[in-house]
């Protein structure tokens, strides 16, 4: 049975979780290791535990604040959040000098050091992982804000026309455009990717996180994308999350051509497949078309012609791979988007950023164009990428 409101209390539960731990481990490490006087220990110590219940009940004090009230308390956590999260951390990796001390105690049979030396150690591992951690949070949120790298990727089909060589697909993916995003760095994508003048250009999901009530606005400058062959869009989780249906018509009128579990041949040289995100079943269960289904989309392909799926998700390589797919394009983790974020990725998704080879079928993982959630990217750069097939 489809129970969305059991998956969110399940979501909600965890999320409070992973809040209480990583503010319990803030105050240990940045608050009573250091031995900050028991006065400030104590006032730090409601202000991180106010933080952790605030997590939770933002979910509700939405409801009641007023725009743009609203979207700046939302901000402020979520940015909090994303900043505690790399703090945390950070502090953990410098926690294991410690831990090879113990273990080097233990096994001579010597005392680490002594209690004056130990609170030294304590205080000198967090002020310097507050000193990193802020050169990484603001060169983070500098990343988050500046234009996305362009990045120029060859592909070899080896069933690629000869007429066909140098073929060119830019990749556009997960731009994440919210109530806060500016229309000026929308605009400064499109003109950016126009630039290119690429034969086709793809959305691989994840182009909005907001109502048109709220970003329509700042969507309008899509409708200028331009390629030979056309834009295509293939849905990513989050087309899923606020008015599906009202979001796929406006993604119409903004001149994209959306791939739902379909494909056709473009400039006779490649055959363009795409397949909706998965997040979908959870919204309409009871639609079989809302499933993501490769060879579906494979099913007016011609037996020699190489084909390219476009798919929201990494993991869809496994189908992929089976059917016969030459080339996936994927977005979806944002590369980790902050660091170490990309080991708890890569533990549902098989490939974080770049291109592999999975089998017989090559994939690119984009890092994508914009942020979710905290607007923060530490080690993983926000990219656009040209595919060029050879």
């Amino acid at each position: 049975m489809n129970r969305p409101w059991l998956l969110w209390v399940m979501w909600l539960g965890l999320l409070t979780a992973a809040s209480a731990v990583m503010h319990g481990y803030f105050w240990m490490r940045f608050v009573r290791d250091v031995r900050l006087p028991p006065r400030w220990i104590q006032r730090l110590g409601w202000a991180l535990a106010g933080l952790t219940a605030l997590v939770p009940m933002s979910f509700f004090l939405r409801r009641l604040l007023p725009e743009p009230l609203n979207r700046m308390a939302y901000l402020l956590l979520i940015s909090w959040m994303g900043i505690l999260f790399f703090l945390v951390c950070l502090r953990a990796t410098g926690g294991l000098i410690w831990v090879g001390l113990r273990i080097k105690s233990w096994i001579t049979r010597q005392p680490v050091f002594d209690p004056a030396r130990r609170q030294f150690l304590s205080r000198t591992l967090a002020t310097g992982t507050l000193t990193i951690g802020a050169g990484g949070v603001l060169h983070g949120v500098y990343s988050a804000f500046e234009d996305p790298e362009l990045l120029e990727v060859p592909v070899k089909l080896d069933r690629l026309p000869a007429g066909a060589q140098g073929f060119t697909i830019v990749q556009l993916t997960d731009l994440h455009i919210a109530p806060w995003t500016p229309e000026s760095f929308v605009r400064r994508v499109v003109e950016r990717v126009n630039a290119l003048r690429p034969d086709l250009i793809v959305v691989t999901g994840d182009l909005v996180d907001g109502n048109p009530g709220e970003i329509g606005r700042t969507v309008a400058p899509l409708r200028n994308l331009t390629a030979t062959h056309g834009v295509f869009f293939v849905t990513g989780n989050h087309e899923y999350y606020v008015d599906t249906q009202v979001w796929l018509e406006a993604i119409r009128k903004l001149g994209m051509t959306i791939l739902n579990n379909s494909g056709f041949m473009v400039a006779s040289a490649v055959y363009l497949a795409g397949i909706p995100d998965r997040a979908g079943l959870r919204q309409f269960a009871t639609t079989p078309a809302n499933a993501p289904d490769v060879r579906r989309a494979l099913a007016a392909r011609p037996a020699d012609a190489p084909a390219i799926l476009l798919a929201h998700q990494p993991r869809e390589v496994w189908d992929a791979a089976e059917a016969g797919i030459d080339l996936q394009l994927s977005g979806h983790t944002h590369g980790g988007q902050i660091w170490p974020f990309g080991a708890l990725v890569m533990a549902a998704q098989p490939y974080l950023s770049g291109l592999h080879r999975h089998g017989h079928t090559q994939i690119y993982v984009s890092r994508g164009a914009g942020t979710w959630g905290p607007p923060l990217r530490i080690g993983a750069p926000a990219e656009l990428t040209k595919i060029v097939l050879v």
